[in-house]
């Protein structure tokens, strides 16, 4: 008895001992973490097509057809051919507290040998002060991480850094305005501006700072508020403004077409980077307007600068048409109260680049009779002599094919508001 009691003891622990080595010990997948007080957003969905290059040991440069955006190798950053691709991405950050577009750059999580260089352009056109421009870059995490150690170069519009690792890539101004009142006056309207500042915070693990959220700067750095620019005789507002806290009050007549009053902000930050001016523009709305954009960009809005057409009533027809060659028209059974679903009474085109060109109709390559996208034109108000409404939905590019004739290609979204005069 008492050997059976040890030969089934040995058992178990036999047993035991088996059953632990063939436990399989699974990985521990990366966990989030928290930061408090950094800025942590989602990954932006990619735009369009990657620009891809096979670069080996002897290194080589990736270059972006049609901009300065390119990324650099040096030899022996890789040991073998590896395929290297950037792209643009969404940005995840406020539209109006970037300089640049954001860009994802792979392969992800590997470590290069040796610096390779991005150079990126900036978006000088938003006047913001391009001396606190700085490159930052998003890490697995969603934190979003500012580089100390980069070049600006003026003259080009580019900002370059060397890192050893890939992720999504942007620049942001340390200092920027921001309208935090009505985005498009009407005749005699106010809006509220505030001179907003990016800080950072140390990120403990390398040299590169964390992004802390904006908040409004103190009192003392804004030394004054101006209209921008001379603007010859025309009546283009008027702002007022105390501290980093501004008030722009639009003129009491509406303008001939939609305009911009351009707002500057004299800062005193001090040490190197003295006087600095920010500039935003804000939009002022004309008796009759247009605003259009595709797939979410931001939208256009310059229509009915170069004139109006307009048929109104049965059927209402409308095109706005600007100076640079941009053109929106739409057509409803009417301009009454209502809805207007796309189809045969009811569609809309948009052009713009010298050949971009979008239609609510549209054929199949081979010709069989008219097709319609989905969505409408919404008549929202018709109210002493102005008619007012919406258009969103999709519409198909017109793309030209090697034989020279055209084809109808992917979808895009429209989103439009409009105001017309009757005539």
């Amino acid at each position: 008895m008492r050997k059976m009691k040890n030969y089934l003891a040995l058992l178990c622990i036999g047993l035991c001992l088996n059953a632990c080595k063939k436990k399989k010990v699974e990985p521990v997948p990366d966990q989030e973490i928290e930061i408090p007080g950094a800025v942590k957003t989602k990954h932006g969905e990619t735009v369009g097509t990657a620009n891809t290059l096979v670069i080996g040991a002897t290194g080589g440069t990736l270059s972006v057809p049609n901009s300065q955006l390119k990324l650099i190798v040096p030899p022996g950053a890789v040991d073998k051919d590896t395929k290297f691709s950037v792209q643009e991405v969404k940005s995840t950050l406020p539209s109006n507290a970037v300089s640049s577009a954001t860009y994802r750059f792979l392969p992800e999580d590997v470590q290069f040998q040796k610096e390779v260089q991005i150079v990126m352009p900036f978006n000088y056109e938003n006047y913001y002060a391009t001396k606190t421009i700085r490159p930052i870059y998003q890490d697995k995490h969603g934190y979003w991480h500012v580089v100390k150690n980069a070049t600006m170069d003026m003259s080009q519009q580019t900002i370059t850094v060397k890192t050893k690792h890939f992720s999504d890539w942007s620049s942001i101004p340390l200092y920027y305005i921001e309208i935090t009142g009505k985005k498009r006056l009407e005749k005699g309207e106010s809006t509220t501006l505030t001179v907003n500042h990016w800080p950072t915070t140390p990120s403990g693990e390398d040299n590169d700072d964390l992004l802390a959220p904006t908040g409004e700067v103190g009192a003392s750095f804004v030394k004054e508020w101006r209209l921008y620019g001379t603007g010859g005789t025309e009546d283009r507002g008027t702002v007022t403004g105390s501290g980093g806290s501004g008030i722009f009050t639009a003129p009491a007549n509406y303008p001939p077409y939609q305009r911009v009053t351009g707002i500057e902000a004299v800062m005193n930050i001090g040490g190197f980077l003295g006087d600095q001016s920010l500039i935003i523009y804000v939009d002022r709305l004309a008796e009759s307007y247009c605003y259009a954009s595709i797939n979410g960009d931001p939208p256009t809005n310059t229509f009915g600068t170069n004139g109006i057409a307009i048929t109104s009533g049965n059927p209402m027809q409308v095109t706005f048409y600007s100076h640079n060659g941009t053109r929106i028209s739409f057509q409803a059974p009417n301009n009454t109260f209502g809805k207007y679903v796309f189809g045969p009474e009811t569609q809309v085109t948009f052009s713009y680049n010298l050949g971009n060109y979008y239609s609510s109709t549209y054929t199949e390559c081979l010709p069989a009779g008219d097709l319609y996208t989905k969505g409408d034109i919404v008549v929202i108000e018709n109210k002493n002599g102005l008619v007012k409404g919406d258009i969103q939905g999709f519409m198909r590019t017109r793309e030209k094919q090697p034989n020279g004739t055209y084809c109808w290609g992917k979808e895009v979204l429209i989103e439009a508001e409009f105001r017309y005069k009757v005539r």
